[in-house]
């Protein structure tokens, strides 16, 4: 079912943060599977916080893992122009969230050029990156169920966050960032059919 728009505050970042927890905890604390749709990839945060609130409510010792699909790994700490809460950062911030550890995080889909403090934060925190060229060589499938088995350790459950901009440009031209060689549309389809055996909350 629709639940329709949470309140957006385009001039408060933290106002609009709190109002998509706020209504995706509501969802979850009703037993709903919530599933938000947004413009941004920032919106990954504020509903992961939603969500980890309202299992954290209903089994206090839980532990939550988490699958980042994107071609970027929006870990950076900071934005010079942004601050701290951007589609740049989201997934750090989930890294933040208390029932969410590093070491139960996986990515899949970045380019295999990606390098920096990201990557060597992730790494040294013991998350897990796969590359679109992992995908490529290793079948997309294998790719899920070792980023599934890798979150799932220890978890009572996975959030799933995907951004659009990872599947090839070819095939989805709108969107912002330019990705050539990437995920196709039949991948995708190979990844989440390996996920849905796992526990995605």
């Amino acid at each position: 079912m629709d639940v329709g728009d949470f309140t957006m505050y385009p001039t408060d970042i933290l106002k609009t943060t709190e109002s998509i927890a706020q209504g995706v905890s509501q969802v979850v604390e009703r037993g709903g599977f919530s599933v938000c749709l947004g413009g941004d990839h920032y919106i990954s945060y504020p509903s992961a916080l939603g969500y980890c609130r309202a299992v954290a409510e209903q089994n206090p010792g839980a532990r939550i893992g988490y699958i980042h699909i994107d071609h970027h790994l929006d870990f950076g700490y900071d934005n010079p122009v942004w601050g701290k809460y951007n589609h740049g950062s989201n997934a750090r911030r989930i890294s933040e969230i208390d029932i969410v550890s590093t070491q139960n995080m996986a990515w899949i889909g970045v380019p295999s050029g990606v390098g920096g403090e990201q990557v060597e934060t992730i790494s040294r925190n013991g998350g897990v990156i796969f590359t679109a060229d992992d995908c490529h060589e290793l079948g997309a499938g294998a790719v899920a169920r070792r980023a599934a088995e890798h979150a799932g350790r220890g978890c009572d459950a996975i959030y799933l966050t995907i951004d659009i901009d990872f599947i090839d440009t070819g095939f989805f031209p709108a969107t912002g960032s330019v990705v050539n060689d990437a995920i196709t549309p039949s991948q995708m389809i190979e990844v989440l059919q390996v996920l849905s055996k796992y526990p995605i909350g």
